[in-house]
């Protein structure tokens, strides 16, 4: 336990003095002491009333003195874009093609306004990463540790789907955060429930299994609504095939999902050309565009999309909050309940002090 004004905690010396003898005058006793002085018991009793006051005004110091017990952390709710890069390190990306995409997603993530969201999905025959951060100088220092390239498949689906659940994930958080009548348990409990949902979606379009996916979220009751101030980029060599036996998630079926649930702004850029299996996805879609890049000087046509997202409308979004200490002054109120029970037993005969 910590204290946010410990110097109140000195009026406890007050409280100290309270409790010195005082000297009492000297009395001649004409009769025998022992008989006359009532039971131990009936001492204790009469000084109870006393006890608990001088416990109540010792509570107080303590709460003025504002106890703390560990720390939360509080976020806000902002209107912010939110985008993700979505980059392939898997092995075909060695050499030239990954230092492209990442100079690519470096020089994208220095031109963004601050209060931009963006978060990083690293997939090659894994997935990882998909926190939407303010923190655009963190995301480079991450993007230049980056080095490792996956020595298997490119699981294009896979990290289709990190990007869509991790969307799909703040966009609960923002809800849950923006109702203020929740409390911390309550907030918890019902992600832990967003989070169980976007596991089922993964065991859906992991066994492939047939029929339309329906996300049951209330904090998210129309889907179609889902992508409104969204943006995907991917960063790839575009060497994926139709539904590979070895892809355990099928990206066309992910895509299809996006699609459904409103992401009208998608890019890939590329540094090779678009599979032939996607440029229909691609067509009937005016902002899911294909840019080819066969080096850095090819990198001025991406102008076009930086236009279109930052005429992108901002949408309420959770912003990365701050620690702060968790009081612990409601704990200490129901203390404060002594003092009807001193003064209700000041009046009750067996408490009450003799003159």
């Amino acid at each position: 336990m910590t204290f946010a004004k410990p110097q109140a905690l000195l009026l406890l010396v007050a409280v100290a003095l309270l409790w010195l003898p005082r000297r009492q005058p000297r009395v001649v006793l004409a009769f025998n002491l022992l008989e006359a002085m009532p039971p131990l018991r009936r001492r204790w009793l009469r000084h109870l009333p006393f006890f608990l006051l001088t416990a109540v005004l010792v509570l107080l110091i303590v709460l003025a003195a504002e106890p703390t017990g560990g720390s939360q952390e509080l976020y806000t709710v902002q209107e912010a874009r939110n985008i993700l890069l979505l980059i392939d390190t898997s092995a075909s990306m060695e050499g030239a093609p990954i230092r492209t995409v990442k100079a690519v997603a470096e020089a994208f993530i220095r031109r963004r306004p601050p209060d931009d969201r963006i978060g990083i999905v690293l997939f090659s025959d894994v997935a990882s990463g998909g926190i939407l951060t303010r923190n655009h100088r963190g995301l480079i220092k991450e993007l230049r540790r980056q080095e490792g390239i996956g020595i298997s498949g490119t699981q294009l689906g896979l990290g289709l789907l990190k990007c869509l659940a991790s969307f799909i994930e703040d966009e609960v958080e923002t809800v849950l955060w923006r109702d203020r009548t929740l409390s911390m348990a309550q907030r918890e409990q019902r992600f832990q429930h967003a989070l169980a949902e976007t596991a089922r979606l993964a065991r859906h379009l992991r066994h492939r299994q047939p029929g339309p996916f329906t996300l049951h979220l209330p904090e998210i009751p129309d889907p179609r609504q889902l992508g409104r101030g969204k943006v995907l980029i991917i960063l790839s060599d575009a060497k994926v095939q139709l539904a590979p036996a070895a892809e355990y998630i099928d990206h066309v079926q992910v895509l299809h999902l996006f699609e459904q649930w409103g992401f009208e702004h998608l890019y890939f850029i590329s540094v090779d050309a678009l599979p032939e299996h996607l440029q229909p996805l691609f067509q009937r879609h005016p902002f899911w565009r294909f840019f080819r890049l066969r080096s850095l000087t090819d990198a001025a046509q991406l102008a076009q999309v930086y236009a279109e997202i930052d005429r992108l409308e901002r949408t309420p979004s959770r912003v990365e909050g701050r620690l702060v200490p968790r009081p612990l002054f409601l704990y200490g109120l129901p203390g404060l309940l002594l003092v009807p029970l001193a003064l209700l037993l000041q009046r009750w005969p067996p408490f009450r002090s003799e003159g």
